[in-house]
């Protein structure tokens, strides 16, 4: 019988790509299945079913999903975990919408995910912004000021809650336990995007993890350093939230179609972490050690080194070869079949989970040390990484967002009010937010960005963006 070929142009990437030998510093965190049994690889399209008999229900579990859920709280050490099976994203949007009940303000930190954008415009909530510092030479946001919160908090009176990133996109961790007294004695509620730190909890030689810290209602991506499935997450609440209602808010956003492959991952990741964690993490701390010392030979790179790291994230500064971020991540593809999580303007960053073996490491390290000495060009000349443009709020999030839209091409949009998420994609931190003025700097930078090679979600195509009328 003639074989049938089916057009099937993604599916026919990722075949490719699963055979290209690749070595993925990227999410997931089970690497491509490296970390995951060859039983649960061999059986997932298997374990692909609905709520049949026994099986349980997420949006009411009362059995083996109830089970696990308890078993994850366990583990966590959480009053109470939720599984999400439409990520972090589900978590940010479901916490919000709890707290919208007790006020309509917000105390969050200006360079949060656009999921936490997107979750106070669909609760009717507007931002007080926190705003985080620089780290130097990197150009990445440092961590939360305990005091900048205490600030905040005395100025916004009627925020019932505060929501801060940690760890960020690059591994800068903030004080969660400081910060968690602080909002406590304002008798407020501290939500923690810990989407980049579901591995924390499983080592004393990582920063503590939020629930560990005393934050109240706490998000994870299981699927970025654990391994799990994309889209695979937690929620975990303290003792001062109550459950039924948050439940009620991740029913309300959560598909009424719940993968079982996702769950069954987020219970074998909690599984694995749990007995074999401890152990896994200290070894790959231990290789990442080695590769760190490794790369300090190499004059062309920079190393992010820093007591608030999460130290399973590697950040590799490339300013000094002349390059950036984006032409060394494309390298690193075309020449030695590694591919990076995320790359900007002069830094690249790797996930580090405990699915990356020693010989991953080692070819890393062998990698990056022949970029410095075939490709690099010396001093780099581009622009500025250390200045992130002001923003220059005009209209509140909430009105702004409702409002009547017109295209604009860069070239007119200057001293206009942003009707969009101006957002150099990844990390996915919002440059303007809709409600504020798109400036000369902004239009500059974010055309630095374009030009180097950088994605801007909200600039179209012909470099054009949203504007209110």
């Amino acid at each position: 019988m003639k074989k049938i070929r089916y057009r099937a142009p993604l599916y026919e990437a990722l075949l490719e790509y699963s055979k290209s030998g690749v070595i993925p510093f990227h999410m997931p965190g089970h690497k491509m299945g490296k970390g995951l049994p060859d039983t649960f690889s061999e059986n997932i399209s298997k374990f692909d079913i609905t709520e049949i008999n026994g099986m349980d229900n997420l949006h009411d579990p009362r059995g083996l999903v109830k089970k696990s859920e308890a078993l994850a709280a366990e583990a966590f050490g959480s009053r109470r975990a939720f599984f999400l099976v439409n990520g972090s994203t589900a978590g940010i949007l479901a916490s919000i919408l709890y707290i919208s009940n007790k006020g309509a303000r917000l105390i969050v930190q200006r360079n949060s995910h656009k999921s936490v954008y997107n979750g106070m415009i669909l609760a009717g909530v507007e931002p007080e912004y926190i705003m985080p510092g620089l780290i130097q030479h990197f150009g990445i946001p440092g961590p939360v000021s305990p005091n900048d919160v205490n600030d905040a908090l005395g100025k916004c009176h009627d925020a019932p809650a505060v929501l801060i990133t940690s760890p960020g996109y690059y591994g800068i961790c903030s004080d969660i336990k400081e910060i968690a007294q602080i909002v406590h004695s304002y008798n407020k509620i501290l939500i923690v995007d810990e989407a980049h730190g579901s591995h924390l909890r499983f080592s004393k030689e990582l920063p503590l993890s939020a629930v560990e810290s005393g934050a109240d209602i706490v998000i994870q991506s299981a699927h970025k350093t654990l391994p799990a499935l994309t889209q695979a997450a937690y929620l975990h609440i303290g003792g001062r939230i109550n459950g039924d209602e948050i439940l009620e808010k991740i029913n309300m956003l959560q598909t009424t179609s719940p993968s079982y492959a996702i769950m069954s991952s987020l219970d074998l990741a909690r599984g694995i972490m749990e007995q074999e964690g401890q152990q896994r993490i200290s070894e790959l701390l231990k290789n990442i050690q080695i590769l760190k010392t490794r790369l300090k030979e190499c004059a062309g790179v920079k190393i992010l080194e820093d007591a608030r790291l999460d130290g399973t994230r590697l950040v590799v500064n490339v300013a000094a070869l002349g390059m950036t971020g984006y032409e060394a991540a494309q390298t690193l593809r075309e020449k030695f079949n590694i591919e990076v999580e995320m790359a900007d303007l002069y830094n690249m960053v790797f996930v580090l989970t405990i699915s990356d073996s020693f010989e991953d490491l080692d070819k890393l390290s062998d990698s990056i040390m022949k970029l410095c000495k075939r490709y690099g060009k010396g001093i780099a000349q581009g622009p500025d990484i250390n200045r992130i443009p002001e923003f220059n709020r005009k209209s509140g999030l909430i009105s702004a967002s409702k409002s009547p839209k017109t295209i604009m091409h860069m070239d007119k949009a200057a001293g206009h009010i942003s009707g969009a998420f101006l957002i150099p994609y990844p990390p996915g931190i919002p440059l303007v937010c809709p409600g504020e003025e798109i400036t000369f700097e902004v239009l500059n930078f974010i055309m630095d960005v374009i030009n180097v090679g950088g994605d801007v979600n909200g600039v179209d195509e012909n470099l054009c963006v949203k504007v209110i009328n």
